[in-house]
């Protein structure tokens, strides 16, 4: 792999690459970069709200998540919080996140020879949540009472639109409305939730597409130039060549503290190798500092 003096980066990325001793892209997917992730987001995750992490299919959110669990068990002079981690999961395969995070475990064991012995997985608390009626019962009865008997230090909830989608699949006016009533409960709770037992809340997000100003109108037969006042906020989040926006609107998004995108570009291969990039953007956060 090409060696990242060579590669033209910002100064704080560069700067915390060269602070861990990485000094090509082949040592940057070898170790598993808290650190410089850490520098990177200007400070890592938020350590109370929530924090989004929004990104199409594939982008990496699981794999993000996953790696947090495991960072947070870590002790704090390695810069993790001594705790566990509760993944609460609204779609997909619990064994598969097992599965993966067995996988991820053989690797931060090889970095760090003192966690040999040590049982990560059990410390990762996973609970499958299929409808909103389940999830309201776990946030507001089950996770309180396992957050009070366990010293748990990180909450996600993998995805966190997922069970919107299907409660309210629908334009109706009326059902938008309590789509948008229901969401601040959620982030109300949640945001209780991260201050009486001082953790962050990290909440995985699904994009959907992003119609352009012209599509919309004819789609909805309007001809207000005013109408559309989301499309310069909406735009805000394209990464790359796709349209893609987070999902849940105005309301989820006035709702989060912080927000990191993850998007991936097309898909190449070079002979039998994978060649797409990921990226990671800090689109929201009031803690960091950018230049």
């Amino acid at each position: 792999m090409e060696e990242l003096k060579n590669i033209e980066l910002r100064p704080r990325i560069a700067e915390a690459l060269k602070d861990e001793m990485l000094n090509s892209g082949e040592q940057c997917m070898l170790t598993t970069g808290d650190a410089v992730i850490d520098k990177i987001l200007g400070g890592g995750i938020m350590s109370r709200g929530i924090t989004e992490i929004v990104g199409e299919s594939a982008a990496g959110k699981t794999q993000l998540c996953l790696q947090l669990c495991l960072t947070v068990q870590l002790p704090t002079e390695l810069g993790g919080l001594e705790g566990g981690a509760v993944y609460i999961c609204t779609e997909g395969n619990i064994q598969m996140l097992i599965k993966r995070t067995k996988q991820m475990i053989c690797m931060i064991k090889q970095r760090y020879d003192h966690l040999k012995d040590t049982d990560l997985l059990d410390k990762i608390k996973y609970i499958t949540v299929s409808n909103l009626d389940t999830q309201y019962q776990v946030l507001h009865l089950q996770l309180p009472i396992l957050l009070s008997r366990n010293k748990i230090r990180l909450v996600i909830i993998d995805s966190i639109a997922a069970n919107f989608r299907a409660a309210y699949n629908s334009s109706d006016a009326s059902i938008l409305l309590q789509r948008s009533k229901e969401l601040c409960k959620l982030g109300t709770k949640l945001k209780e939730i991260s201050d009486q037992f001082q953790l962050p809340v990290i909440c995985v997000n699904q994009v959907s597409d992003l119609f352009s100003k012209n599509d919309i109108r004819e789609f909805i037969g309007s001809k207000d130039d005013n109408f559309w006042e989301y499309d310069y906020y909406q735009r805000q989040f394209l990464a790359g060549k796709s349209s893609k926006i987070p999902t849940l609107g105005l309301v989820w998004s006035n709702t989060i503290n912080s927000r990191i995108m993850l998007s991936r570009a097309d898909r190449t291969l070079v002979g039998n190798e994978d060649n797409s990039q990921r990226t990671i953007t800090l689109m929201m956060a009031p803690y960091a500092l950018f230049y």
